[in-house]
């Protein structure tokens, strides 16, 4: 009687949670549908297209069990082996690259920090400073803020700052914050001149 309990559980555990991800297919079927039926109309800039279009691609990356891709691993792997043994490099690689949506990014970031730090040091405090934070579709702000930066202060200092300062910004700033800057550069410096680019782009 027992077994045919934990069995009846199982099943309808089981049940529930097929229903669940039937549920949760069907919404992204339908998403799927609506976006292909608005695309074509759409008003949005082109710079908001394409921060769509790398959100779509990372939700496309992502149903294909590819979160972390090969380039991750592969880079991950290199700086673990500075530290670890090869089946340990690939271990903490693993567990690494699971917490990267931007490999990009990340070896940006992780390229300034080591000119500082150590190889495991720097990128796994890369991994830390752009984690769960709002960098998605920021690359291109976030170089553009450090170069600025970089002209006044040491590379960790402009990093940091850098990120703080475009953890704050709406995605699609970019274009606004470059040209602000550029304008403010004919008679500030690099440092006033991206600041003052980036209140009024906010």
């Amino acid at each position: 009687m027992k077994k045919i309990l934990i069995i009846a559980g199982l099943l309808l555990t089981s049940t529930v949670f097929a229903n669940s991800r039937g549920e949760y297919v069907g919404n992204i079927l339908r998403l799927a549908s609506r976006i292909q039926n608005i695309a074509q109309d759409t008003d949005l800039s082109n710079q908001e297209l394409r921060d769509v279009q790398r959100d779509l691609s990372d939700i496309v990356k992502k149903l294909n069990g590819r979160g972390s891709s090969n380039n991750c691993l592969e880079f991950a792997i290199e700086v673990y082996e500075t530290t670890y043994s090869s089946a340990s490099a690939l271990r903490y690689a693993r567990e690494a690259c699971k917490r990267i949506t931007d490999i990009e990014l990340v070896q940006f970031v992780y390229e300034i920090y080591v000119q500082s730090y150590t190889p495991k040091y720097s990128f796994e405090r890369a991994i830390d400073k752009t984690e769960n934070q709002n960098f998605r579709g920021k690359s291109e702000l976030l170089e553009l803020v450090y170069s600025a930066y970089i002209k006044s202060y040491t590379p960790t200092y402009s990093i940091e700052r850098s990120l703080d300062k475009v953890a704050e910004m709406p995605r699609n700033s970019f274009s606004c914050v470059e040209i602000s800057y550029r304008t403010y550069l004919g008679s500030y410096t690099p440092t006033y001149s991206i600041e003052r680019a980036l209140d009024d782009c906010k």
